[in-house]
């Protein structure tokens, strides 16, 4: 859970970042709700090779499982 917090943290951080520049620099901006589905994005693209390389028992959870169990409506 932690490491998943984790990522969470540092891809709000840079999708913040990123709608920061995005208006200062272009003065285009987004919606929150696009920016929360970018930031989910992010984080299953980078759960996905870890919860692969992970070895799971017969009744254990992966990492991208989860996140999905958890954090997805």
């Amino acid at each position: 859970m932690t490491l998943i917090l984790r990522l969470a943290f540092q891809a709000s951080k840079y999708i913040f970042w990123k709608e920061r520049n995005s208006r200062l620099h272009n003065s285009v901006s987004r919606p929150p709700s696009a920016l929360i589905v970018e930031i989910k994005s992010i984080l299953r693209c980078h759960l996905d090779p870890i919860s692969r390389a992970q070895r799971v028992r017969p009744n254990g959870v992966s990492v991208l499982g989860s996140w999905l169990a958890c954090f997805q409506p």
